[in-house]
């Protein structure tokens, strides 16, 4: 957003109530609302979607942040339409909206009975950001009957929906703009040629904003909890990522992303002829990695390097051939255009990163053996005023001529 493009939605979203568990969902789901509310003609056209047939509605109540009791539960759902339609018919609509949150089974089965509860013709429908929220929202059984919702969209389609409505009021436009901005919208999948390009103009990224700041939204709770306090993106020293640290001066730090220039890292791109890698790297200060006092943790790392090999094209550790860094406990890096093979769409590439790194992530810390490691090895995060000398590697920096910060080798 800018000064000269002002946008309503964008401007109040970072002042958005906070108190208790609001989300990001019950903003966007206000707006939503709001749209459907204003604009016969978009409400139309979603109903029309829901319904699989094309209907127009004479009158519509549409209601949010509405209770509904269930036995001694009292629930929350983000949406219900209530809509009289030209033929006579009418149609009562529950709605759940996902943003970052995982799509939650047991929510769905309590709004559909509610739903039912209070019609049996009722009808409930999903709508999330991530394929993996729909996949799990359709795979839903609802009830005795093992029923199914009535739908299961991502927000890119309802975008595509409501951009498709004539003549579009300002606010209108302004929540269009809002779902763009947060990328709610269909994006342009990385193609083969864009990742290669990005080898030799680093700086372009080529869609790759959109796809960090999905990495950054992944659930990351296998995690150690000292891991969660906030993670970030970051772009420098030829490489954009998202950052874990544990403390200020990375005792220790998970990062993955995307590598543009590996020279910063003391390794080498692993296939550049097909362009960029994708990269785990789990990175701590030097001072803290003294031979003897880090070998807990590198004697698990080593045990868990061969099951990350089998979809790894390089897993390198501290003093390994190949791994000239001083800060890199572990690097772990595969071609992106691989990762991302024969996915067509932005969103199937996306999860396909997705995955690829929560593997990696599981192997590391699923069984809390490494993070046990971690911590027997002094890189639990607290101050160390040890001048002691660094050993491992007798490799300089990649940045020689210059002290190397913890992002960079």
């Amino acid at each position: 957003m800018s000064e000269s493009d002002p946008n309503l939605f964008n401007a109040l979203f970072d002042f958005r109530p906070r108190e208790g568990h609001t989300a990001k969902e019950n903003f966007l789901s206000e707006g939503f609302a709001y749209v459907l509310r204003t604009s016969k003609l978009a409400c139309d056209a979603w109903l029309s979607e829901v319904l699989k047939r094309r209907v127009e509605t004479k009158s519509t109540k549409i209601h949010t942040r509405n209770s509904e009791r269930f036995g001694d539960t009292v629930l929350f759902p983000d949406m219900l339409i209530e809509a009289e339609l030209t033929d006579g018919t009418l149609e009562i609509i529950y709605s759940e909206h996902k943003w970052e949150a995982d799509c939650d089974p047991n929510q769905l089965q309590n709004y559909f009975a509610i739903a039912k509860q209070r019609r049996a013709d009722s009808r409930v429908v999903f709508i999330g950001r991530t394929l993996e929220q729909r996949r799990v929202a359709a795979g839903t059984h609802l009830g005795a009957e093992k029923a199914q919702l009535d739908g299961c969209f991502l927000w890119e389609e309802v975008y595509e929906i409501l951009v498709a409505v004539p003549e579009p009021d300002a606010i209108f436009r302004q929540f269009l703009g809002f779902m763009k901005t947060h990328g709610l919208n269909p994006g342009v999948p990385l193609s083969p040629s864009g990742l290669l390009a990005l080898v030799e103009a680093p700086k372009a990224k080529l869609g790759l904003d959109r796809a960090i700041e999905r990495l950054r939204e992944m659930n990351l709770s296998l995690l150690p909890p000292r891991f969660l306090s906030g993670p970030r993106v970051e772009e420098k020293w030829g490489s954009l990522y998202v950052v874990l640290a544990t403390s200020a001066d990375w005792r220790p730090a998970l990062v993955f992303g995307f590598l543009l220039t590996p020279v910063h890292y003391g390794v080498g791109m692993t296939k550049p002829a097909k362009g960029i890698d994708l990269m785990l790297r789990l990175a701590a200060n030097p001072e803290r990695m003294r031979s003897e006092r880090i070998r807990p943790a590198l004697t698990v790392l080593s045990r868990k390097q061969p099951e990350l090999k089998s979809t790894a094209d390089s897993v390198l550790l501290i003093g390994d051939e190949g791994n000239s860094s001083r800060w890199s406990l572990l690097m772990v890096q595969r071609c992106l255009a691989e990762v991302i093979g024969d996915a067509q769409t932005e969103l199937e590439q996306h999860e396909s990163i997705r995955k690829l790194l929560n593997h990696w992530l599981t192997i590391l810390f699923g069984d809390g053996v490494l993070e046990a490691a971690l911590l027997d090895s002094g890189l639990d995060g607290s101050a160390d005023t040890s001048n002691a000398e660094i050993a491992l590697t007798s490799s300089p920096p990649a940045c020689a001529n210059s002290t190397p910060p913890p992002a960079a080798a």
